[in-house]
């Protein structure tokens, strides 16, 4: 037949162009290649050729087709022949090829799929092997290799995960662990660690939630300071702290989430106020030199604070009853002092003016002024012969205190009785009770008004 641009083409019957292989003579068509050629047509000849088409020769060829034939060829397709051949298919051969599909092979192949294998191979697959690999999954493993998963495992591993394992693990999670671990949880756990949550725990922990607010808070309240013996336990020698330093509160209490306001003398009861079992005696300091002294208030059992938790304190001052010149002692320099003071105020000129005492400094080794709050306590530590027991002892300002002689009188007494109770004690110094003691013998009973 002829083309459309006049050329003259000749096709077998199957339609394969021959043209290249024959002469026209004549219009006779002379065959120029024998059919039957030991170098077969490398297109369409499909199965006896020995240079067999390389593309659809799918079974006998030696060099068969590296696409297709998925059987017998030694060299066979690297792609799609899954079971014999000695260079089987990287991708696809899950059985028994020695150098298996590195990515599917997950039973036998010595170097196995380091993805998926999960039993048996040495290298096993890093990612989901959780059993007997010695380089197991370093992510899901969570039972028994050396080198578990340290995300997951939260059971044996000497490195377990530092997130999740809140049980036994030495370098437990830091996070989530609220109970066991030396470095636990510095978020989350409100009881028991030294190191314990600083935001969270509004309860027990020393350095308390600061945003979390109490359930229950002082919305105002009123003090006023007190002066105390420092001999006083609250019990055998002394009435301990008053109550009435107290003199007004509203408390706000959060009930399921609303707001309940109380006042004392109404809604709370004055004889619910308490210091938690402290004393006078028991937190007076020796050594201190400012004699003040902080005293946390509770209701009930509940410590009082401020709606920013800070605690509500009643300031007192404390110190050793007869030492008006305030240095921790009693000696004849105290009574020469209240002498001095009781002869200033019987001065003609003090005696008619009721603001004398404020004019008259007692304690003069301390610069404080004559109204000063430890110009104060020397006045309550001085007046030596009122009664302790008095509800308003703690309070009597200096301009209601009675001076007199007998007040020097009853100091000068107590030293001598305190010194010959030491030397009757191979000098040893006398207990707080004894030296009460001493004091009812030196007043005579008026600093109990005979109650012991």
């Amino acid at each position: 037949y002829f083309t459309d641009d006049g050329f003259f083409n000749v096709s077998t019957e199957h339609g394969q162009d021959i043209t290249d292989r024959v002469l026209t003579f004549d219009g006779a068509i002379i065959v120029k290649e024998s059919i039957t050629d030991p170098v077969t047509d490398p297109v369409t000849d499909p199965v006896t050729d020995p240079v067999t088409d390389p593309v659809t020769d799918p079974v006998t060829d030696p060099v068969t087709d590296p696409v297709t034939d998925p059987v017998t060829d030694p060299v066979t397709d690297p792609v799609t022949d899954p079971v014999t051949d000695p260079v089987t298919d990287p991708v696809t051969d899950p059985v028994t090829d020695p150098v298996t599909d590195p990515v599917t092979d997950p039973v036998t192949d010595p170097v196995t799929d380091p993805v998926t294998d999960p039993v048996t191979d040495p290298v096993t697959d890093p990612v989901t092997d959780p059993v007997t690999d010695p380089v197991t999954d370093p992510v899901t493993d969570p039972v028994t290799d050396p080198v578990t998963d340290p995300v997951t495992d939260p059971v044996t591993d000497p490195v377990t995960d530092p997130v999740t394992d809140p049980v036994t693990d030495p370098v437990t999670d830091p996070v989530t662990d609220p109970v066991t671990d030396p470095v636990t949880d510095p978020v989350t756990d409100p009881v028991t660690d030294p190191v314990t949550d600083p935001v969270t725990d509004p309860v027990t922990d020393p350095v308390t939630d600061p945003v979390t607010e109490p359930q229950i808070y002082a919305e105002s309240y009123e003090l006023e300071k007190g002066y105390y013996f420092s001999h006083d336990d609250g019990e055998s020698t002394g009435i301990g702290f008053s109550k009435n330093m107290l003199k007004s509160l509203k408390l706000v209490e959060v009930v399921d989430g609303k707001e309940v306001v109380k006042v004392l003398g109404e809604d709370i009861d004055i004889n619910d106020v308490n210091f938690n079992g402290a004393t006078p005696a028991k937190i007076y300091d020796s050594k201190s030199k400012t004699f003040k002294y902080e005293v946390p208030i509770y209701i009930g059992e509940t410590a009082l604070v401020t709606k920013d938790g800070k605690p509500v304190c009643a300031t007192v001052y404390i110190g050793v009853k007869g030492d008006a010149n305030l240095d921790n002692r009693v000696t004849a320099v105290d009574a020469t002092y209240v002498f001095k003071y009781v002869k200033a105020l019987n001065e003609p000129a003090m005696q008619t003016d009721p603001d004398a005492p404020y004019k008259i400094r007692l304690n003069t080794r301390v610069d404080e002024g004559t109204d000063s709050d430890l110009e104060e306590l020397s006045a309550f530590l001085a007046d030596v012969d009122q009664n302790e027991y008095d509800e308003n002892n703690w309070n009597t300002k200096k301009k209601r205190r009675r001076f007199n002689v007998s007040d020097a009188s009853m100091i000068l007494n107590w030293i001598q009785l305190y010194n010959t109770e030491k030397a009757q004690h191979d000098d040893v110094e006398p207990t707080d009770s004894t030296r009460y003691d001493l004091w009812v013998k030196a007043t005579a009973g008026k600093n109990i008004k005979g109650r012991k």
